[in-house]
Parts: C-alpha cells; structure tokens; sequence
C-alpha cells in the first residue's frame, strides 16, 4: 500500500514510489529494475487501485 498523502501525481507518482522500493528492496542493477518495473506496468502486468487510502499495486 501506497499511502495516499504520496500519491500527489497519480498512476505516475505512485510508479516512481514504487520503483524506488524495489531499489531499496532487491539486490541488483538499480537501472535493470526500473527498465523491467516501467515495462510491466506499460504492458499491463502491473495494475494500480487507488482508493481514498492510497495505492495497491497487483500483479495481473
């Protein structure tokens, strides 16, 4: 969950937000990680439901 106070840009914001967790969380080429999270969210793999309490990100 993304908190909503984050999300100020939308679907964009709460991708940045995203990308900047995985890089914190996984192991690996910061660069590699945000090319393949922006490439699954452009495909659709990675969907956004906002609510009035923030983001979830879903795997499709």
């Amino acid at each position: 969950m993304i908190d909503a106070a984050l999300l100020n840009g939308g679907s964009d914001s709460a991708g940045k937000i995203l990308v900047e967790r995985m890089k914190k969380t996984i192991a690996g080429d910061p660069h590699l990680i945000e090319n393949i999270l922006h490439d699954f969210i452009s495909r659709g793999y990675l969907t956004t439901d906002f609510s009035d309490r923030g983001c979830t990100w879903r795997w499709t």
